[in-house]
């Protein structure tokens, strides 16, 4: 069986390691650089000149290869302090991060009790202010003159003055109720909510019927 190039290359140096004399160290160099040129790395013709020169420029450039060792080694050091740097600033950053979300959910639901509080307080005053606000009444032939009553369906205008219209602030913020009464009868009651009265302003329509039967102008109530 045929033994391969690696084989024979540690045979050779098995059997050459252990001499001493230049005749030893002659003989394997010259095995190894038959096994270079065979690889097609040096060439014989011109007495194995080209590993001379690769040997020749190794020598005089090594201080070119320390001196460029120690500036990559310097780079990489740099760069790893850059980094530990990046890294204290970073976990200080989201150290302040967490403390700052702490403070602002402290302060949200400390807000929250606050403005619940204000809300109650506020609720309570405007049930208060309610209760303080007197009823308005206005005559059917008042309005009339006003030019807020527009028409009472079925009813001459002469009669008018016989209709009281009697308006009252409910118990939600800006609604009002509209309680219509015939020669002291109570004919019907109706919520408005100014935001409708908005909205109708806002769609340029004046005219408001309420209670089946009455128009009004709605721009006037504003």
């Amino acid at each position: 069986m045929k033994q391969n190039d690696s084989d024979i290359s540690r045979s050779w140096i098995r059997k050459f390691r252990d001499w001493t004399t230049l005749s030893s160290f002659r003989t394997v160099l010259q095995y190894n650089l038959n096994m270079l040129e065979l690889a097609g790395y040096v060439s014989s013709k011109n007495d194995y000149q080209d590993i001379l020169n690769d040997i020749a420029k190794d020598i005089i450039n090594r201080w070119k290869y320390q001196i460029n060792r120690k500036e990559d080694i310097l780079k990489v050091q740099e760069v790893q302090k850059q980094l530990d740097l990046k890294t204290v600033h970073y976990l200080e950053k989201l150290d302040y991060y967490n403390k700052y979300i702490e403070t602002c959910l402290e302060n949200l639901e400390s807000g929250k009790k606050r403005i619940h509080k204000k809300i109650f307080s506020h609720h309570q005053e405007t049930k208060n202010e309610v209760k303080n606000m007197k009823t308005l009444k206005y005559l059917g032939s008042k309005l009339y003159e006003k030019g807020i009553l527009l028409e009472i369906k079925d009813l001459d205008i002469h009669q008018y003055k016989n209709v009281l219209f009697e308006v009252r602030p409910s118990q939600d913020a800006g609604i009002f109720i509209i309680d219509a009464k015939f020669m002291g009868i109570p004919l019907n009651s109706i919520h408005i909510d100014i935001q409708d009265l908005l909205a109708m302003k806002y769609q340029g329509t004046a005219v408001m019927n309420i209670f089946d039967c009455v128009k009004i102008n709605s721009n006037l109530l504003l």
